[in-house]
């Protein structure tokens, strides 16, 4: 169930070409949810990873881990990428000055 304030996210990300990487992937129960109430009586996914879309193509796997030590009632999202396709930039010639 999505808020108002999802909404609003969703429709920023969809004008800006942007990809909400942790609801592509399927998940377990505990690696959707990324906030967890006081006493543990609510869990939200309020916290996201975002990519441009050009780049989702990329991602390999993005969820939540609970129960990592962070000392924050959040959980950690982590995205696993892959990066390819890329080349060294060319070399230029420094150029003298006379």
């Amino acid at each position: 169930m999505r808020n108002e304030r999802g909404e609003r996210l969703v429709d920023w990300c969809e004008e800006n070409k942007l990809a909400i990487m942790n609801t592509w992937f399927a998940a377990h129960p505990r690696g959707r949810y990324t906030w967890a109430s006081p006493g543990d009586r609510t869990r939200n996914q309020i916290d996201h990873i975002m990519t441009n879309e050009r780049y989702q193509s990329s991602a390999s796997n993005a969820r939540a881990y609970p129960g990592t030590d962070i000392n924050s009632d959040h959980n950690s999202v982590i995205a696993n990428t892959k990066i390819y396709g890329l080349s060294k930039a060319p070399k230029t010639k420094a150029k003298v000055l006379t």
